[in-house]
């Protein structure tokens, strides 16, 4: 079994934070340069929304031919 999905599964399990659907808009703050690879390099997104701030919530990601 994947060890990244027995992570993720283990973290969603004991994590406290309740988690309640709602509508809210999103508007981008800031825009990092694109990456300097050609074609499908950026990729393998995270979302991370911050339990109390929505403010303070990020997305990450990767170049993936660039390490």
């Amino acid at each position: 079994m994947n060890k990244f999905f027995l992570l993720s599964t283990f973290l969603m399990v004991l994590s406290p934070v309740q988690v309640f659907a709602q509508d809210f808009t999103v508007y981008a703050t800031v825009e990092t340069t694109p990456v300097s690879h050609a074609g499908d390099a950026a990729d393998d997104m995270a979302v991370w929304v911050h339990p109390s701030d929505p403010s303070k919530s990020v997305i990450i990601g990767t170049d993936k031919l660039g390490g």
